[in-house]
């Protein structure tokens, strides 16, 4: 009869099944912490980069009115004009 040694499983000295001794798990707690840091730091880069995003784009949106303001600020002066004048006619 052959005799099995079992005293692998018992003590854990196999890789499969076996707790991770206490300085793996510091290493993995310190890893994890590093981990949700760097997460938050970029978190809150993104939130700096939308609000840049967000005032660029309503610069670029008032550079337009200015801009289609300028260009047909002498049509509308004269439209008003002509409106304004035939009012004064028919009142």
């Amino acid at each position: 009869m052959r005799k099995t040694d079992d005293s692998a499983n018992i003590t854990g000295a196999s890789r499969i099944g076996r707790l991770p001794r206490a300085e793996e798990t510091c290493k993995m707690l310190h890893f994890v912490h590093v981990l949700q840091a760097w997460v938050a730091t970029r978190r809150t880069d993104e939130e700096g980069a939308t609000a840049i995003e967000y005032g660029l784009l309503a610069a670029l949106i008032a550079l337009a009115i200015v801009a289609g303001a300028t260009a047909l600020g002498g049509s509308i002066n004269t439209l008003f004009t002509d409106i304004a004048g035939y009012l004064d006619t028919v009142f």
